[in-house]
């Protein structure tokens, strides 16, 4: 057998057949263990995963000229930890690298760290939403991308994790060249603004915002967004900001509502005593901002936290994508993602959602704090407001009537933490600067739930099965 032909055929039957156990390999190709050993180092593009009897060997995928990259962790206090390397493999998989365990990111199927796809808990980092859509519309050019969050494919992502961006969520962070913007962005935000200047800089970047996002691409109801870094004497803070557009309409009045709305269900959550992201209220002639801290980024040093969506873990782990978050709740106790008590903050943060008209709590609006051990904590709440009184896709403003929910079997007892909750709220809402009808909707809501919690006795609280 000439020296070329081991290598020919390994590399032929890997890409007829895929990933293979290393342990197959001679008995298919009719070779020894060792002449399989030479074959392997001498073949171009064939990568050895795994140890001892877990090995297997795969064909590399080409990704912008490279197929493997530096995964990092940039800490709470900024420091930067090497996680190990993602490698994109031949018919779509990845392969996760590391020689640290990790119960969380290596969570059981995946424990050799071999992915279908884009490892789940990349799935976060993917552009998404207004702020998504604006790093597209601003970067797809550059980076030769889809402009159509829609069109791109793993291989897409890949491309915009490389190049990086400091609005991306969690601690995350894939390749040297993003990690060098991130210590550069960090050191030197692009978006900085003095704390006395918000009120001046925050309709100038709204107006910016705005004007790169194209005509008709926004989802109706979805909120204008953008990222600031706020310096202050005490150091410096990182933000999200929602606003509403600064014209004389009924949406615009309406979303303003919402943002007060938004502004005080956090502060409700809080006294309640689930956490929920700081948020401040930011007002100009004819413009409300709702700047919340950003909980993935710690003050001052500007370091990361770990985070993972609900989405994320519900659809890799349970081929679920829709389910409530009082039901999902149950099943990542189950599985160690959550300690009793946080599944229980879960359940209750979902029946205040629903208390207050939150018709919008998809997946992707909860999440959890990521690390490498489990049990994770839930993460503070965010995007909580009563999004059944958002504007229609149109523009047009209508107040509809809104069936108060009642508890869901084994939900009792958070059903009526919630509903106390929901009564401070919708008493409060009534003494906000907002619209006639608002208010009048927060007083049908609190009559509402009052009735309905007089009918539920206390039970003993118990989780979803």
């Amino acid at each position: 057998m000439a020296n070329s032909e081991p290598m020919d055929a390994l590399l032929g039957h890997l890409r007829r057949h895929g990933r293979q156990p290393a342990g197959a390999l001679p008995d298919a190709l009719g070779i020894s263990r060792a002449t399989l050993a030479r074959a392997v180092a001498a073949a171009p593009g064939v990568v050895r995963l795994g140890r001892t009897r877990a090995t297997q060997y795969a064909l590399a995928r080409d990704i912008r000229g490279a197929s493997r990259w530096p995964l990092y962790r940039l800490d709470p206090q900024a420091q930067v930890i090497p996680l190990g390397d993602l490698l994109a493999l031949d018919r779509g998989e990845f392969a996760f690298v590391t020689a640290q365990p990790s119960d969380s990111l290596l969570h059981p199927p995946f424990e050799h760290g071999i992915f279908p796809d884009l490892p789940w808990f990349l799935d976060d980092l993917r552009p998404g939403g207004f702020l998504g859509r604006t790093f597209a519309h601003r970067m797809g050019e550059h980076l030769q991308l889809p402009v159509d969050l829609k069109l791109w494919d793993a291989a897409h992502v890949v491309t915009a994790l490389l190049h990086g961006g400091s609005a991306q969520s969690g601690d995350l962070i894939l390749g040297d060249a993003a990690l060098a913007r991130a210590l550069h962005e960090r050191d030197s935000p692009s978006d900085l603004v003095p704390l006395a200047d918000r009120s001046t800089r925050y309709p100038q970047m709204a107006l910016d915002v705005l004007q790169g996002e194209q005509p008709g691409s926004s989802p109706g109801g979805e909120q204008a967004k953008f990222t600031a870094t706020l310096e202050r004497d005490a150091g410096r803070r990182a933000v999200i900001v929602k606003f509403s557009v600064a014209e004389d309409s009924a949406a615009a009045r309406r979303w303003a509502d919402l943002l007060r709305c938004e502004a005080l269900a956090g502060r409700v959550l809080d006294l309640h005593g689930l956490a929920a992201a700081q948020a401040t209220l930011v007002e100009t002639p004819g413009q409300v901002f709702l700047e919340s801290r950003r909980f993935d980024r710690s003050a001052d040093v500007l370091g990361r936290h770990g985070f993972v969506s609900l989405l994320a873990i519900a659809t890799t782990f349970h081929g679920e994508a829709s389910m409530p978050w009082w039901r999902l709740a149950g099943l990542l106790h189950a599985d160690g993602w959550l300690d009793t008590e946080s599944a229980q903050r879960l359940c209750r943060l979902y029946w205040f959602g629903a208390l207050i008209a939150n018709s919008d709590m998809h997946l992707g609006n909860a999440g959890l704090l990521l690390t490498d051990t489990l049990p994770l904590q839930l993460a503070p709440a965010y995007d909580m407001l009563p999004m059944w009184l958002r504007p229609g896709s149109q523009g047009q403003v209508t107040i509809r009537d809104y069936a108060v929910p009642i508890p869901s079997a084994g939900q009792i007892n958070a059903w009526q933490w919630a509903a106390t909750a929901a009564l401070d709220f919708w008493e409060q809402a009534q003494g906000l600067d907002v619209t006639p009808e608002v208010r009048r909707f927060a007083t049908t809501m609190q009559s509402g739930i009052g009735r309905i919690l007089e009918r539920f006795p206390r039970t003993p609280a118990r989780l979803p099965s």
